[in-house]
């Protein structure tokens, strides 16, 4: 016959075989409990390392996108300013004598205009004195179509061109002058922005 098991009750009056069995699901409860908040601290502290190790490599990449931006920078200036003397030195030297060259053709397209937008007006074309003759001359096909006249006040790279109800100016040493204000004023832009990186640098 197989041996009977008897409760042993304690002064309390409680079995120890329930006390055991409140126990271990006590225990049991407790290590589920642990498991839980240790398995959340686990998952929160590796979603805030995963957060800062991000916050680091974008930190980084901004900075190697800012520095790779800089050089660039810094390059594509030392190419322009390389450039700039050589700019400038052809709008002082070239630039005028292909306006000059070019200053017949500018007001044959004007006077054509002229010419096509009111047939039956005669354009008149105001001048330097010096360019009467050398604008009748290049002109020669069109004689009747247009007078010319000279005015003292008129520069070589400048000319009039008036009709009935039409005006037309034409003024290639403005040109020139415009385009040399141009580049000193870029020089000045490159100079400001260089001083300014070498004060944020400093």
């Amino acid at each position: 016959m197989a041996a009977l098991k008897f409760d042993t009750f304690t002064p309390d009056g409680v079995s120890e075989t329930n006390r055991e069995d409140d126990a271990a699901t006590l225990i049991a409860q407790a290590f589920q409990d642990g498991h839980a908040k240790g398995f959340a601290q686990g998952c929160e502290e590796s979603a805030r390392e995963h957060a800062d190790t991000q916050e680091q490599l974008r930190s980084q990449l901004i900075e190697v996108i800012k520095d790779h931006e800089q050089d660039h920078a810094q390059a594509q200036r030392g190419v322009i300013t390389s450039l700039l003397p050589l700019v400038d030195n052809m709008v002082k030297t070239l630039a005028p004598n292909l306006a000059a060259s070019g200053f017949m053709h500018e007001l044959h397209e004007h006077l054509q205009a002229a010419i096509d937008s009111r047939p039956s007006a005669v354009p008149v074309i105001t001048c330097a004195p010096e360019l009467v003759s050398e604008i009748q001359a290049a002109f020669a096909t069109w004689s009747g179509a247009f007078e010319v006249r000279g005015d003292n006040r008129m520069t070589p790279l400048e000319a009039q061109i008036r009709w009935d109800d039409g005006f037309d100016h034409i003024d290639l040493d403005r040109c020139l002058a415009e385009l040399t204000q141009s580049i000193a004023r870029f020089q000045q832009s490159l100079d400001i922005n260089q001083d300014e990186e070498l004060s944020n640098v400093g």
